[in-house]
C-alpha cells in the first residue's frame, strides 16, 4: 500500500449477469485506475477512465475482483475530500 493512493475494491458474481463500471469524469484530472482480476488471478486490461463491462465469458471465471486506485495528497484535507468524492462517483450496474 502507498501513502499517496486510496484503494477501492469489489468482488462481483458474473453468474448474476454482466457488471458495468463507469469511472467518473473527474478522474481525468488525477490518476485513477481500475484493474480486473479473475478468479484465476489473471489481470486483463487496466483502465484509466470510461465505462467498462465485464462478463463471465470475457473474464473466464465466475467471480471478478475489481480494484481501483486513486491518487491523493494525504497531507491536504481538500485533496483528500476530492479523492473521496471521485471514489463515491464510481457507478456500478449489475442486474
Amino acid at each position: 500500500m502507498n501513502r499517496d493512493t486510496l484503494y477501492s475494491s469489489g468482488v462481483f458474481d458474473l453468474d448474476a449477469g454482466p457488471v458495468t463500471i463507469t469511472l467518473p469524469e473527474g478522474a481525468a484530472k488525477r490518476f485513477m485506475s481500475m484493474q480486473a482480476v479473475s478468479g484465476g488471478h489473471y489481470t486483463g486490461k487496466v483502465y484509466y477512465g470510461g465505462r467498462h463491462t465485464y462478463t463471465r465469458a470475457g473474464v473466464s471465471t465466475r467471480y471478478v475482483n475489481l480494484l481501483l486506485r486513486t491518487f491523493v495528497n494525504a497531507d491536504d484535507p481538500r485533496n483528500l475530500a476530492g479523492a473521496h468524492a471521485l471514489q463515491s462517483a464510481v457507478k456500478v450496474e449489475q442486474a
